[in-house]
């Protein structure tokens, strides 16, 4: 039985280097996995089936320390009943077996780190727990984009399109 990936891309501007690692995650994906992954660009206005299952990877950029404001109405949306109204049962998300997050920063590691990065607890702490039990989970963050040279970046990219697990930063 395969196990058929969801890439969700959360970036308003199309062209945008978020964008572009959501490309190059997808064509890793595509590359790697015998069936194509499913693709949502929700900043885009694309809709996001309510169950998920399989391999969730959320292509986002962090803003403000968090997630922007569609993947986080999307987490509230569909989580929510399970974390603030004590809904029983299994979460829409609970046959989600991997969990990764691709994610980019303005600023450097240490600026979010003093700031207790919110989205990252948020995702490792809230969303993980109503996923499949023993979620894999990954935190995959360049920080710092700001400041990063465009070799740098292309590099980040080429080792996404080899190896969607690949450690990026």
């Amino acid at each position: 039985m395969t196990t058929r990936s969801t890439v969700v891309q959360c970036h308003p501007v199309p062209d945008s280097f978020n964008a572009a690692l959501g490309a190059a995650l997808i064509e890793g994906l595509t590359a790697t996995e015998p069936e194509a992954p499913a693709v949502h660009r929700i900043a885009m206005g694309d809709v996001v089936p309510d169950e998920l299952a399989g391999h969730l990877y959320l292509v986002f950029p962090t803003w403000w320390g968090g997630l922007p404001s569609p993947l986080l109405g999307l987490i509230q949306e569909r989580l929510g009943p399970w974390v603030d109204e004590g809904r029983r049962g299994p979460s829409p998300w609970a046959g989600v077996t991997r969990l990764h997050c691709l994610t980019t920063y303005g600023s450097p590691k240490a600026n979010n780190r003093l700031q207790g990065e919110p989205g990252r607890r948020l995702v490792e702490r809230t969303v993980a727990s109503l996923c499949a039990p023993g979620v894999e989970v990954a935190w995959r963050a360049i920080y710092g984009l700001d400041g990063v040279g465009d070799d740098h970046l292309g590099r980040q990219l080429d080792a996404l399109r080899r190896d969607p697990l690949a450690v990026i930063g």
